[in-house]
């Protein structure tokens, strides 16, 4: 039972979480069941751990003076037990530093697939999108941003955009005018997104709330001089 245990522990930690690390960069999590993440990131960190644990093996493994069996040995002693038991200084350094790159190793992976700009994906998250920066620009001013969406059949979606994400799959929580709220998804199916200019709209309204406070103010202020001076008046008579 002990051993079941501690191979469970090996694999969730040496390849299932750089699995659901790739996961996490290249997709998200959002509308993602516990069984697709469960699985896939399985999957995914099996078989990125082992090219990376091949690769390591051919690149490093000469340098600690260490055989590729004995790293992945030394992993699980690291992840079951503790580091004093892998074995002589080469050896943990080797183990250590082949667990860190793993899980850059999976991070770098899952950066590059979502920088290569795939046909038919035109919202693709790049640092040059003028609508990430719009949208990044107008997040912090607290301003909240009102998008237009056309689609390839024609129809036209507008509403205020309440969140977006800069992970596939790219998708604006759009409130609608009749006050419906829904997750949009930016796939093949739509063709422009427009940003319109409703930022003066907001700032007006800003100000008006402003402009109706100090007038609340000054009339609270107004009616307390109004009450004292017919106070003084009578003292005074």
């Amino acid at each position: 039972m002990n051993s079941i245990f501690q191979s469970l522990q090996s694999m969730i930690l040496i390849a299932w979480l750089p699995g659901i690390f790739y996961l996490w960069k290249r997709e998200g999590f959002r509308r993602k069941s516990e069984w697709h993440i469960l699985i896939k990131g399985l999957v995914v960190g099996v078989f990125l751990s082992f090219i990376w644990w091949f690769s390591y093996t051919l690149l490093f493994a000469s340098a600690f003076n260490v055989s590729g069996s004995e790293i992945m040995k030394g992993a699980i002693t690291l992840v079951t037990k503790s580091l004093k038991e892998v074995g002589d200084t080469n050896h943990r350094w080797s183990v250590m530093l082949f667990m860190i790159s793993n899980y850059a190793f999976c991070y770098t992976c899952a950066y590059i697939r979502n920088n290569i700009q795939e046909t038919g994906q035109p919202f693709a998250y790049q640092k040059r999108s003028v609508l990430d920066v719009e949208l990044k620009r107008l997040k912090d001013k607290k301003l909240t941003p009102i998008i237009t969406i056309r689609f390839k059949e024609g129809r036209e979606i507008t509403g205020k955009c309440l969140r977006y994400s800069l992970t596939e799959p790219r998708e604006i929580l759009l409130e609608s005018l009749d006050r419906s709220i829904s997750w949009i998804r930016l796939d093949e199916q739509v063709i422009e997104v427009k940003l319109n200019e409703m930022i003066k709209k907001q700032k007006r309204e800003i100000l008006a709330k402003i402009k109706r406070f100090f007038s609340y103010c000054l009339t609270k202020v107004t009616r307390g001089k109004n009450e004292v001076q017919p106070q003084n008046n009578e003292h005074r008579s």
